[in-house]
């Protein structure tokens, strides 16, 4: 009897249960953490001509100073990028001193909230430093900047980092008068870090010609004069050195509809932004007509070489400060 019992216990262990209705899914969580590149950089400085040969174009070039500045601090998609900026005049006696012994400093933190080194706003407080008189000697720009990117002369203006190097701006009324060699100086600034591609010369005279100051920019830098159209685009050489979002970003896994009741895939994500230095975080949402900016979403991006719908995107898609995004979606396990 104790034999048959256990025969009909043990048959009774082995009978298949019906499958519940409907598909079923089995869930899984991925992680994707994305380095969000740092590049919205830019060390700015101006060297302006303070001689008398500039009393006359002053007021035009007022406006032009503002436009540029204002465009500068546009240009980290409608935000102003994490700056120096400074102003040194062409005339040696100064010895490359900054003007008013100081530079401005202005980023953006993890918070959101920007660090700067002055009050006000940045274009008039900018512009009070460009206004350098015409009381000065006979312009040596080339020389003065070579003078005033010195460590010792200015210390802490230029960032020793690859993510940005010093932009020069040279602003006179016509060429350097220097003799020193141009060779040399040039050989001295790269070693200071300037690439002649990120530099410019907004010359006052639209006639002069200024081959010393051609020799600096021969490589591909910018020259423009007061009378060429849009003479302010000249401070877009110092975007040349902004680095962009890295390819490649794809969503880990497919993902999981959530809610097969609602057409189309409802998918789950949490997300959020930490600090690579800090190790803070902060919520670091999808992008929604609620949160249209600083933000990612997702779609089709077959350059990134990711699966259809799964390719990211981030606004910004850069960052003043160096960030880690970290989405965690559920999906259905598939690879």
């Amino acid at each position: 009897m104790k034999i048959a019992a256990i025969a009909l216990l043990a048959a009774a262990c082995t009978i298949e249960q019906p499958p519940p209705e409907g598909e079923q899914v089995t869930s899984f969580v991925a992680r994707g953490d994305y380095s969000m590149t740092y590049g919205a950089r830019a060390d700015v400085l101006f060297v302006v001509d303070n001689s008398p040969a500039t009393a006359a174009m002053l007021p035009e070039l007022r406006v032009v100073q503002r436009a540029m500045l204002e465009r500068l601090a546009t240009f980290d998609y409608g935000k102003l990028p994490d700056v120096h900026v400074a102003v040194a005049t062409s005339d040696l006696a100064d010895q490359g001193r900054f003007r008013r012994g100081m530079f401005l400093a202005d980023a953006l933190q993890f918070d959101l909230q920007r660090q700067r080194n002055y009050e006000g706003d940045f274009v008039d407080v900018a512009l009070e430093l460009l206004d350098v008189g015409t009381a000065g000697g006979r312009p040596q720009p080339i020389e003065a900047a070579a003078r005033a990117l010195s460590e010792v002369n200015n210390p802490g203006f230029v960032r020793h980092d690859q993510r940005v190097a010093p932009t020069i701006i040279f602003i006179t009324a016509g060429d350097d008068t220097g003799t020193s060699s141009v060779e040399d100086l040039v050989a001295v600034l790269r070693v200071q870090g300037v690439s002649t591609r990120s530099v410019g010369a907004l010359i006052g005279s639209c006639d002069a010609t200024t081959p010393r100051l051609d020799a600096v920019l021969s490589e591909s830098g910018a020259r423009v004069t007061l009378c060429d159209p849009n003479p302010e685009r000249l401070i877009d050489v110092a975007t040349n050195r902004f680095w962009q979002t890295l390819e490649g970003r794809c969503l880990p896994g497919r993902l999981a509809d959530v809610d097969s009741s609602t057409p189309g895939v409802q998918h789950e994500c949490t997300s959020w932004l930490r600090d690579r230095i800090s190790g803070d975080e902060r919520y670091f949402p999808e992008c929604t007509p609620e949160h249209p900016n600083d933000c990612w979403s997702m779609g089709d991006s077959p350059y990134q070489g990711c699966d259809p719908g799964l390719g990211l995107a981030f606004k910004p898609s850069r960052y003043q400060f160096p960030a880690t995004a970290v989405i965690e979606c559920v999906t259905d396990g598939r690879p």
